[in-house]
């Protein structure tokens, strides 16, 4: 499946990991005057955290991040997964990982728990609370 642009990004790379099907997203803010071209570093901290809860997927970015393929692998999951979020300039709030988290959570062959660290507190006000998850 190919598909361009970052809008629905986490649920573009959320139904590839649950349906098992590879997926390409291109011109990923490539023309986008208003902020940098490429993926953003939530972004790719989030493929990063997708990956660490599967066995054998592969993701590939572009040199200029504007372009990704992802190959999911089986769920996994596993007990004490620790993930960096490297809370810096834009970054998200917990909500932007654990919606997606709690989504795949129940998909994986064996029970999992993670933590997150150094994750923003409000992220920017575009992420849901955890109140509200």
């Amino acid at each position: 499946v190919s598909m361009r642009g970052a809008s629905s990004f986490r649920l573009r790379l959320l139904l590839s990991a649950l349906s098992g099907k590879p997926i390409i997203i291109n011109s990923i803010r490539a023309s986008d005057s208003t902020s940098e071209p490429g993926l953003a570093a939530h972004e790719v901290s989030f493929l990063r955290l997708i990956e660490r809860l599967s066995a054998g997927s592969v993701v590939e970015i572009s040199e200029d991040g504007t372009a990704v393929k992802y190959v999911p692998g089986v769920l996994v999951g596993g007990a004490n997964l620790n993930h960096d979020c490297s809370a810096v300039k834009g970054s998200r709030a917990a909500g932007y990982f654990v919606e997606p988290l709690l989504l795949l959570m129940p998909f994986c062959k064996r029970p999992t728990s993670v933590s997150l660290r150094n994750v923003a507190t409000c992220g920017g006000g575009v992420d849901v609370s955890m109140d509200h998850v």
